[in-house]
């Protein structure tokens, strides 16, 4: 009997583990725990460090005065978020917050992160979000000062709220 229970108990361990981890071939995936909110789950973008590189302007001005950023609008991101995700699935998940890295100047989105306080998101469709948020939204940049050299800004806005906002 002593076997089975050892065989029993190690299937158990190994079936939990293998369920609790999330693997990706898009996101570095990090979970930390807060104190006072939860386990909150980070999911990187893995080509977020191919675009490091600030733009240089021809004057020594703040990034936020050498350009304006215009945010894709919430109608475009609600409408790729309902077709990714259920109604069912938005109704369950917490509010999150995406990460876009926007080349500048042509507003190309990049690289795409998720911050979320959601511990059990389908990986899969977290994927698809973030491939149609760099193929569809772009960011709408205006330069005020004259662009010496291209690089990259981080912008973001919140996530899962489409939901939320349809009932208002």
């Amino acid at each position: 009997m002593r076997p089975y229970i050892f065989i029993l108990s190690f299937l158990l361990q190994t079936i939990t583990v293998c369920f609790a981890q999330q693997k990706s071939d898009v996101f570095i995936i990090t979970t930390k725990e807060n104190p006072d909110k939860g386990i909150s789950v980070y999911y990187k973008d893995m080509d977020t460090d191919k675009f490091k590189g600030t733009p240089s302007f021809k004057y020594s001005v703040p990034s936020d005065e050498a350009t304006f950023i215009t945010f894709p609008t919430r109608e475009e991101v609600n409408r790729i978020e309902r077709a990714v995700f259920s109604d069912k699935e938005l109704k369950n998940l917490k509010r999150g917050f995406v990460t876009c890295i926007v080349h500048i100047p042509s507003g190309k989105i990049v690289a795409v992160s998720f911050s979320t306080f959601n511990k059990d998101i389908d990986i899969k469709k977290l994927e698809l979000y973030n491939k149609r948020i760099k193929n569809e939204l772009k960011f709408d940049v205006k330069l005020n000062v004259e662009l010496i050299k291209e690089g990259y800004f981080g912008k973001g806005f919140p996530v899962f709220t489409s939901l939320k906002e349809q009932k208002k």
